[in-house]
């Protein structure tokens, strides 16, 4: 008997029933399976593609699609501003994780001290203070992504810990008695740095750094990605006005584009951003023109960069002017780093320079932002300590 069949019968069978008070037993109607879902392509990489027809994006977006249906460890590089975290949360959107959480550390913005803890989480009485037992951003991430921001700044000692979590899929907490907790987590990291070359100065592991090193991507610099700066710049107007509660959107004038097109952008897209947001501010929601725009945007004068001599296309007075004030902060050619501890009366300077900026004074400079921290805090403790003692 088919379906259609029974459930004739079934009816008549029910009227029947109500007519004559006959019990007869309800037709057991068959089970009907939804199709399944059909999964279109990645909607969060797709969309990156909206605003990125340069070639060299092509590629990437590519690597980007294919790797964000597997699982594997992926390892982005580039430039600071360049995207990477666009990227790896278009990756994890993208993903069969895209329901759960996805996770944030800036490894080279944790204390040293802290960021195992911060990490991994701690039990109660690990250290003093400890009075109750914490999880950690590895066990808020499960089921999801952990984003490992500024890899290249974590410590030897994390990296030991971050590498048995790669391989055994396990970790400790701080404190913990051995107990190994299982952890189901997909790892993305992102560095501005030479990781191999910090593999050959011995800060960083050569086995963490072949275990991070599955599936790398290189994100490219916003000059050599010059003609994307049109959309960019729409789609980057756009969330500004929506970040301040919908404002007006008027777009640029022909001549600010001109401006925006011609400048070599060493702060790469988040440079680009700060300058729109500048203009967007200074327009009071009209078309934003050339005189909206920064002075050094719109001079096509870059003041610094921490990577001025691979600024492509600027002018040889621009290059000349970023050598200049990097040398000021860089005695006979060396980086800070190379030359020893910073001098007091040189971070003072950079500091001030820089309106008190920890970043763009680290990119001047050359070094990290935890060392800026670090030698504040020994300069707060020197002064302490030099400081008279009260008469009393």
């Amino acid at each position: 008997m088919t379906p259609e069949r029974a459930l004739d019968v079934g009816h008549r069978e029910q009227s029947i029933e109500g007519d004559v008070g006959l019990e007869v037993e309800p037709v057991e109607q068959p089970e009907v399976v939804p199709p399944p879902k059909r999964i279109k392509g990645p909607p969060a990489v797709m969309a990156l593609r909206d605003i990125s027809h340069a070639p060299v994006m092509a590629g990437i977006l590519k690597k980007a699609h294919l790797v964000a249906l597997t699982d594997a460890i992926v390892s982005i590089g580039g430039e600071s501003g360049t995207g990477k975290e666009v990227l790896a949360r278009a990756v994890h959107n993208t993903s069969r994780r895209r329901t759960q959480a996805f996770v944030i550390v800036n490894c080279g913005a944790i204390p040293p001290g802290l960021i195992d803890t911060e990490l991994f989480g701690f039990t109660r009485g690990a250290f003093t203070g400890a009075v109750t037992e914490r999880p950690g951003q590895v066990f808020a991430a499960n089921g999801g992504t952990l984003f490992l921001d500024e890899i290249g700044e974590l410590p030897l000692d994390s990296q030991t810990r971050l590498l048995r979590l790669l391989q055994e899929k396990t970790f400790v907490k701080v404190g913990g008695t051995g107990k190994e907790i299982q952890a189901d987590v997909r790892i993305i990291a992102a560095t501005n740095k030479d990781l191999a070359l910090a593999v050959q100065q011995g800060r960083f592991r050569e086995d963490l750094f072949f275990r991070l090193n599955v599936f790398p991507i290189n994100l490219p610099t916003l000059r050599e990605r010059m003609e994307d700066i049109p959309e960019l710049s729409d789609h980057l107007l756009h969330r500004i006005v929506h970040k301040n509660s919908g404002g007006t959107l008027a777009g640029f004038t022909a001549a600010a584009r001109e401006h925006l097109a011609r400048y070599p952008w060493p702060g790469n897209v988040r440079e680009l951003e700060n300058a729109i947001e500048f203009a967007w501010i200074m327009s009071e929601g009209e078309i934003i023109k050339p005189e909206h725009l920064p002075d050094n945007v719109r001079n096509n004068v870059v003041l610094f960069s921490a990577s001025a001599s691979q600024v492509s296309g600027a002018a040889p007075n621009q290059m000349s002017a970023n050598r200049r004030y990097i040398d000021r902060y860089t005695p006979d050619g060396r980086t800070l780093r190379e030359a020893g501890d910073i001098e007091l009366e040189t971070l003072e300077g950079a500091l001030r320079d820089l309106d008190y900026n920890q970043r763009l004074t680290a990119e001047a400079l050359r070094i990290s932002r935890r060392s800026i921290s670090l030698r504040l805090k020994r300069l707060r403790q020197s002064v302490r300590r030099a400081a008279p003692t009260p008469k009393s």
